[in-house]
């Protein structure tokens, strides 16, 4: 009977070993995915910085344009009419709609969103069907699904100025 318990100790303990082997790879492979999401985090934000430096070069080239009385009459005395006719009019003259700031965020913010929720669930997917091929013996049953990348998605489609100031945060 020892044995017998011994051997089967054994068989659980190479299946154990197989276990921690899967493990240290599904580790190793989200760590690289985590960086590569990090990394396309990063360059989404150069992007939407990149769009905020121009609005702002806009901005200062129309405030350097001013006369000194435009500039005091709106500091000093909260006269901005000059400056919102003045602006507008920068806005409009510099390629219409698709020189507007927020639109062109929310088009970052929306195809971060996509690409990102898209990867997380392909990687979701990915690891597991590889769980589910794993040569472990015991227990061969489908382990889950992904259909959604997370409440990430959720959160994106449902409130879509809490998902702009959560991407202009990270």
């Amino acid at each position: 009977m020892l044995a017998e318990c011994y051997h089967h100790l054994s068989d659980q303990k190479k299946e154990l070993q197989i276990d921690v082997a899967t493990l240290n790879l599904l580790e190793s492979t989200m760590s690289g995915w985590t960086t590569e999401m990090m990394q396309s985090v990063d360059e989404y934000k150069e992007d939407m910085v990149g769009v905020l430096r121009k609005e702002g070069g806009r901005c200062q080239g129309l405030v350097d344009r001013m006369s000194y009385w435009d500039q005091w009459s709106w500091f000093v005395l909260s006269s901005g009419e000059k400056f919102e006719r003045e602006w507008n009019v920068v806005r409009s003259g510099s390629g219409g709609e698709d020189n507007h700031v927020e639109g062109k965020l929310g088009a970052i913010v929306r195809e971060s969103f996509d690409s990102i929720a898209t990867k997380a669930r392909t990687q979701g997917q990915a690891v597991i069907e590889y769980l589910g091929k794993r040569p472990a013996i015991t227990n061969q049953s489908l382990i889950g699904s992904v259909t959604a990348a997370s409440k990430f998605e959720d959160i994106f489609y449902n409130d879509d100025m809490y998902s702009t100031r959560c991407l202009i945060q990270l």
